[in-house]
């Protein structure tokens, strides 16, 4: 008679044994996929952090603060000199620019025809500059369409500011 009373209670104990182990697995299991998707999460948001310093990068690598520096310098130089509408013109021509490399900016790659016109403005700016001290023409192969046809923003304009600034700028002649 005994035995068969501690049958029911070793069954009920080891139920609620076996009961407990399944809940205590099911919290750990929880706690950990919690921890997991939490490590997950940071990693996305380091990920996105870092993402957005290199964006950051490029785009300070596309406005370069020297440029900015000689266009504001420019401009001051402009309105010391009371030439009110060079320095308007100059004015316009740098917020079209810089409204251009921002819009651009955004894209990892654009239409050559879209960095061809913000290469167009840096050189009437730079021609402003230097006292229209040079001619230019920008020219495209009559086999490359520049409307489909996509480069990374401002690829093309640090050759050219090179090509101005250390092959122009000393010149005594008309480039």
């Amino acid at each position: 008679y005994l035995y068969f009373m501690k049958a029911p209670l070793l069954t009920i104990a080891l139920g609620v044994l076996i009961s407990f182990l399944i809940a205590f697995a099911f919290v750990v299991f929880v706690l950990y996929r919690q921890r997991r998707e939490s490590l997950l999460r940071q990693n996305e948001l380091e990920l996105k952090q870092q993402l957005i310093e290199v964006e950051l990068k490029a785009l300070r690598a596309q406005i370069n603060p020297h440029f900015i520096f000689n266009c504001m310098n420019s401009i001051y130089q402009y309105m010391q000199r009371n030439d009110s509408q060079t320095a308007g013109e100059y004015l316009v021509k740098f917020s079209n620019l810089i409204r251009l490399i921002l819009e651009n900016s955004i894209h990892t790659l654009v239409p050559l025809s879209d960095d061809l016109k913000t290469l167009d403005l840096y050189i009437q700016m730079e021609q402003l500059r230097m006292n229209h001290q040079f001619d230019y023409k920008i020219e495209v192969e009559n086999n490359i369409d520049a409307e489909i046809t996509l480069v990374p923003p401002m690829i093309i304009q640090p050759f050219v500011e090179n090509s101005i600034w250390h092959g122009l700028n000393n010149k005594t002649t008309k480039g």
